[in-house]
């Protein structure tokens, strides 16, 4: 696919929406979704990157959640196989990234509202350069959950194209919903225990308790 990052202006980035328009197989067409969203960014032209945003994760629901193993900041290997029979949330960050720190609360509060149930993860996922940067981080602003570094492969398997992103998978490893933000945390955090994650109830609410 085309390496956007080393696109310059906005010439070349319409050059390279032409081309992507020549992508149309099914099989590529998220990444091609992704990618377009990435250059109208570049061109700020938001309203587009937007809409494909939403193409793209409307491509993924249902669809069995890409494995990873990585090593978490403290050295313990974590696979998204070994929480099969859970609702997992993903939270896609950065410690210097001010939207993730302003919706730390809330994640927060989801936390603690959830730490004690067996069927529920939460995993964050830092995009920062050290694990020592993340850990210091964590641990002043006294974020117990599990967290690990994220490489540029889980980027592309995860469709993260901003940050924060939210991705939660439901017990059977199929992403129940895809490149969320902020305005879902709240739903999150008053689900029922044991209703996490169950129940669909709008495309930017993924944690209403099962109806």
């Amino acid at each position: 696919m085309i390496k956007i990052g080393l696109i310059e202006h906005e010439g070349k980035y319409k050059e390279a929406l032409a081309e992507l328009d020549k992508m149309d197989h099914s099989a590529v067409l998220p990444q091609v979704y992704e990618e377009k969203a990435q250059l109208y960014s570049h061109m700020e032209n938001w309203e587009k990157a937007a809409e494909y945003r939403l193409l793209a994760a409307e491509l993924t629901l249902g669809k069995p959640a890409p494995d990873f193993t990585l090593k978490d900041i403290n050295g313990k290997t974590v696979s998204l196989k070994d929480f099969h029979g859970k609702v997992v949330l993903l939270d896609f960050w950065v410690t210097w990234c001010g939207p993730c720190i302003h919706e730390l609360p809330e994640l927060k509060a989801i936390y603690e509202k959830h730490k004690h149930n067996p069927d529920f993860a939460l995993i964050s996922i830092s995009s920062d350069f050290d694990d020592e940067t993340v850990a210091k981080f964590v641990a002043n602003n006294e974020m117990p959950w599990i967290h690990i570094r994220e490489t540029e492969e889980m980027q592309v398997k995860f469709s993260v194209i901003g940050i924060p992103h939210y991705t939660v998978i439901d017990k059977n490893g199929l992403i129940r919903e895809d490149n969320l933000r902020g305005d879902f945390l709240p739903a999150c955090r008053s689900a029922g225990r044991t209703g996490f994650g169950e129940h669909r109830q709008t495309p930017r609410v993924a944690c209403g308790s099962a109806q």
